[in-house]
């Protein structure tokens, strides 16, 4: 049925051959045995081949439930691709995320849970298409520096590739039941809809809230008899301050932050724990550490296949950016062939793979390890989403009216916060005009790209080269600021009335600050 031999639906097929009774995927409200899950994604499969809409985009916004494995799997057989939304993105956001990917069709869940796919516009009114490689795939929208997301195009077979090579490395089996924790719009949610079910295990998918619900995560837990879970270390911070124990017989797996020595301490019950480092462009991940406790912790080593080097400004340095070669290498950016050919630089003649610059500063460790160190750019991550400030700053700026705002991240123990920095003189009534900000963002950014704070100062600290100060703005003021007073601190800095913000990081400078705007930390 599908226009190429994948690896991972040929599994798929087969274990419902072998098993059709067993559970392939469940939710809060049912199940869905491996039958059930095949034979409903031919359904999907044939409804779009039906309609004539192979090999184009199909929207899918139908939640967290079992019912989006259906379609992730009919979309594939179909050789489409699949675009999934966030239900919590505002409509604006949804709507340029789909005028972008130029969709032909959404999936649709009915009232009485019937998934139907429905064509957005007629063969002679669709807009012309960008170039996307045959055998269909997925695309997923970041943030963008421009202001506008940017949609990564990956290929089916790179995802063939990296769930090819993870079922091993993880321990994989038709024993694994993988608790799925990921919004749908975040690539890893399709690492973690489909590795079990390669394997011939269970996907548990949970409810919206479980990441910053310790209580109802533990109880799900045991009462699924979860046995591998993934997530941010943000995630798995709260859950262990919240008491939660990893069982002895579990496998976790963390990516998009980075993992603290305390946290692995905290996780130390576990039977494994993995390290993995991807961006979106590379298909989820592409190196990866089983870490241990009292050795260090890195990002490891690349998937076999691919290669990896460290660009470096001088001869014989170990530190610089990372650049990636190899089959999970994505197809590039969709409706933008510029930012393409910049970040996507070059094909490996050999193999025809292509490579691409992370904008990640990494260090090349003794043991031909990659240790993460910082950005290249202003990129932060939160969560694991990855956020472009400049985006941010944008619509910031464009509701000031031309004023600039700096927009940073602050991290505690526990978390990291989006911050936002404002003149004060850009807004004619401060609490109102914050809340009419607030209101203005909400309409355009999803939940976790908005600031969490927002601050007035008298004006933005600027360097000599004429920038906004971030190095000061950060170092001096997220740093030296303890932030588990932050209710009191923000609170006070908050009150027009009180000393400027400016005369309060002057009071806290003791040391010199760099004019370097550029290098920040990830979080």
């Amino acid at each position: 049925m599908h226009p190429q031999r994948l690896f991972i639906l040929e599994k798929i097929l087969t274990n419902a051959l072998k098993h059709p009774n067993s559970e392939a995927v469940k939710d809060g409200n049912g199940t869905f045995t491996y039958s059930q899950l095949v034979e409903q994604a031919k359904r999907i499969s044939t409804q779009i081949e039906e309609q004539h809409l192979c090999g184009s985009v199909i929207n899918v916004d139908v939640g967290r439930c079992k019912e989006r494995v259906v379609v992730l799997l009919g979309i594939l057989m179909s050789g489409s691709f699949y675009l999934p939304l966030e239900e919590e993105w505002p409509g604006k956001r949804k709507q340029v995320v789909c005028n972008q990917a130029h969709i032909s069709a959404s999936a649709k869940l009915t009232e009485n849970s019937t998934l139907r796919i429905v064509p957005q516009l007629n063969d002679g009114n669709r807009p012309k298409k960008d170039p996307v490689p045959s055998g269909g795939g997925y695309l997923i929208f970041t943030s963008g520096s421009t202001g506008t997301p940017k949609g990564v195009v990956i290929a089916a077979s790179s995802l063939d590739y990296v769930l090819k090579n993870s079922i091993e490395r993880f321990n994989v089996s038709n024993s694994t039941k993988l608790l799925a924790v990921a919004s749908p719009a975040f690539d890893f949610s399709i690492f973690e809809l489909l590795l079990p079910l390669v394997a011939g295990g269970t996907v548990c998918i949970a409810d919206k809230s479980i990441p910053k619900n310790p209580d109802y995560f533990e109880q799900i837990s045991k009462n699924w008899q979860i046995n591998c879970f993934t997530g941010t270390p943000t995630m798995f911070t709260m859950m262990t301050m919240g008491g939660w124990i990893p069982q002895t017989n579990a496998t976790l797996i963390l990516g998009g932050e980075n993992v603290s020595n305390l946290l692995l301490k905290n996780l130390s019950t576990a039977n494994q724990i993995w390290n993995i480092y991807g961006p979106t462009e590379t298909t989820i991940y592409c190196l990866s550490k089983k870490l241990k406790l009292g050795e260090e912790i890195t990002l490891g080593k690349p998937l076999p296949g691919t290669k990896v080097w460290v660009q470096t400004k001088k001869k014989n340095e170990r530190t610089g950016e990372l650049y990636v070669v190899g089959p999970s290498v994505g197809f590039g950016y969709i409706n933008n062939i510029k930012l393409t050919k910049s970040n996507f630089f070059f094909t490996d003649s050999s193999t025809g793979f292509q490579g691409y610059r992370t904008g990640d500063l990494v260090s090349l460790t003794s043991a031909g390890e990659m240790s993460f160190i910082g950005r290249a750019d202003n990129q932060i991550k939160i969560h694991g989403y990855r956020i472009e400030t400049e985006e941010v700053e944008n619509h910031i700026n464009a509701f000031l009216g031309g004023h600039e705002s700096c927009v940073s991240a602050i991290k505690s123990e526990s978390e990291t916060r989006l911050v936002a920095f404002l003149p004060k003189n850009a807004l004619q009534s401060p609490i109102d005009s914050i809340d009419a900000l607030r209101n203005r963002l909400k309409l355009v950014l999803p939940n976790y790209a908005i600031p969490s704070n927002i601050l007035l100062l008298d004006e933005l600290p600027i360097n000599s080269n004429g920038k906004i100060n971030r190095i000061l703005l950060k170092n001096n003021y997220l740093e030296k600021v303890n932030i588990s007073n932050r209710n009191n601190k923000l609170a006070q800095f908050r009150e027009l009335k009180k000393p400027t913000m400016t005369q309060f990081l002057s009071s806290l400078l003791d040391e010199e600050i760099g004019d370097d705007d550029n290098l920040l930390p990830m979080e």
